[in-house]
């Protein structure tokens, strides 16, 4: 059985890469032990009563809770209060991002688990809501409480990270290198004219290394347009904030890459990001240096391009006219499992292929006439090549969509079943037609999956139109690298990908 898309579009939001810059600039730095030390006793701490913590002994494995909060406070000018609104309008705190890093100090191993921020949980003393509104209600305590009653997954330590700090570790490494395959800006077209939100502009394809400012702006656009040179068009993203996760996870890698590269052997720069890092974090009061150092240990010889992130497979529910997350429970045991027993979860997938390399057949089980063809023609807008035209199944009378690939064609698969959310796949057990390696079966739940081939470009190729007119000038100074103009389809327009491979990306190709 596959997991769901959610489960390849890693939640690897910002407060991560806090902990692999960490890691390289403890390694950097002269007697790490020392200065790591000191860092770690100027961290503020968070009171969080004992009961609440799950107490391990030193070495042992620990789950360590890391929330990145949407709290405003850090607006301090007109610039930030256009792109993220102020703590008199927007007001509150909410998580960002809620994380669980597991720790083995012993293995020298670690891996991540994401909880969507839109998970649907009951919160003990609060009724039923979403989860990142447990840290308003009763603080990082709160949170912890409802990962415990919700999923049974023990927390042992708490570390916070918030917007400023991000800001400060981007510039202390000088910028990091991010590629726009086209122009891009986020904000709302409405009767042709643009409004800007989180301020990200940006004039020219290419690679462009943003400061900490437009670091922000970029891992928090929520409505990305791209520029359609062949149509000179503006164009909505409309995978929104699934394509938000994905550029977040590339911008996680490259920061943590540009963390290597310009932090290797240049100890200025290393004691600079332990000095953001000690402003940036707040911890548990029961935080040692030595749980610090098992959490660098475990991450310390890992490329940023194989940490281990994974994201609590879901599916959407409509709750009071509103629609929300909760686990598929099938999927999501074995993390939470492996995060209870504090096992390395054995749940490695591999890379979906890119669409373009997919050869597919479709079967209409429905009995629907046309569905078949609906089928291909969404498939074939979003670049798969579908192999002839739909043909009947075996029967009209599947309920479920199945998707089936041939042995050892995995990553096409895999790359099927994340663009319909199915959990519904599996190695063929009988033979495919020839010349193809992945055959999808529609069933009768096809309006009802939420697939990313159903949106936009499917139907009209290219992506939902927004206001025509070329790329605006930027006010914002941005150091250009390279700069090129790259025909890309609509389904890597938004996401930058590996031009060797197809696969991830880190840093500029």
């Amino acid at each position: 059985m596959v997991p769901g898309s959610s489960f390849f579009h890693f939640l690897g939001r910002f407060a991560i890469a806090l902990v692999l810059v960490l890691v390289t600039a403890a390694v950097v730095v002269a007697r790490a032990d020392y200065w790591v030390r000191e860092k770690a006793e100027d961290i503020p701490e968070v009171h969080i009563r004992e009961e609440v913590l799950e107490p391990v002994d030193n070495g042992e494995p620990a789950n360590f809770l890391v929330i990145g909060t949407d709290s405003r406070n850090f607006v301090a000018n007109a610039e930030q209060e256009r792109a993220f609104g102020s703590e008199s309008e927007v007001g509150g705190e909410r998580s960002d991002a809620i994380m669980v890093v597991h720790v083995d100090p012993d293995l020298k191993e670690g891996f991540v688990v994401s909880f969507p921020r839109d998970l649907w949980v009951t919160i003990p003393g609060h009724g039923e809501g979403r989860i990142n509104s447990a840290i308003g209600y009763g603080g990082p305590e709160l949170v912890i409480e409802t990962l415990k009653a919700n999923y049974d997954v023990p927390i042992t330590h708490y570390l916070e990270v918030d917007f400023a700090g991000f800001e400060k570790i981007v510039d202390t490494m000088g910028g990091v290198d991010i590629y726009f395959p086209t122009p891009a800006r986020d904000g709302i077209t409405r009767n042709g004219k643009f409004a800007s939100l989180s301020g990200l502009d940006i004039p020219e394809a290419g690679c462009r290394e943003l400061n900490g400012q437009q670091a922000l702006q970029y891992v928090r656009s929520r409505h990305y347009q791209w520029y359609d040179a062949e149509d000179e068009t503006w164009r909505t993203d409309p995978r929104s904030d699934l394509s938000r996760i994905e550029r977040q996870q590339y911008f996680i890698r490259s920061l943590a890459q540009a963390a290597l590269d310009q932090g290797a052997g240049d100890v200025t720069t290393a004691m600079g990001l332990l000095d953001d890092i000690a402003d940036a974090l707040k911890r548990d009061q029961n935080l040692e240096f030595s749980d610090l150092r098992g959490l660098i240990n475990a991450f310390r010889r890992v490329d940023p391009a194989k940490i281990k992130m994974y994201t609590v497979p879901v599916v959407s529910v409509d709750e009071g006219g509103a629609s929300v997350l909760v686990p598929d429970q099938g999927a999501s045991e074995p993390l939470f499992s492996s995060l209870r027993t504090f096992a390395i979860p054995d749940v490695a997938l591999p890379a979906p292929a890119v669409p373009a390399k997919v050869h597919m057949a479709v079967e209409n089980g429905t009995g629907a006439n046309d569905r078949g063809d609906e089928v291909v023609y969404a498939f074939t807008a979003h670049g798969y090549d579908v192999v002839g035209p739909a043909t009947e199944a075996d029967g009209s009378d599947y309920d479920e969509t199945q998707v089936l690939w041939r042995r050892g064609k995995d990553a096409e698969g895999v790359a099927v079943a994340s663009a319909l959310r199915t959990l519904n796949g599996a190695v063929a057990t009988e033979p495919l037609p020839a010349g193809v390696d992945v055959l999808v079966i529609v069933g009768r739940d096809w309006d009802e999956l939420p697939a990313a081939v159903k949106l936009p470009p499917a139907a009209e190729p290219g992506g939902a139109a927004e206001s025509p007119g070329p790329p605006q000038t930027s006010a914002t100074t941005i150091a250009t690298t390279t700069t090129t103009t790259v025909p890309s389809p609509a389904a890597t327009a938004v996401v930058p990908v590996d031009p060797d491979t197809g696969g991830s990306l880190v840093g500029c190709p």
